[in-house]
């Protein structure tokens, strides 16, 4: 249960991050998936 509750929280970090650097830098960003 523990760890699941991490898992949920590490992808909702992970969304945030994305979300920021959308933000940011959408050229960098979107340079950076290919």
């Amino acid at each position: 249960m523990f760890v699941n509750a991490l898992a949920q929280s590490r992808d909702r970090l992970r969304q945030y991050i994305i979300m920021q650097l959308l933000k940011l830098t959408p050229g960098n960003f979107a340079k950076s998936l290919n």
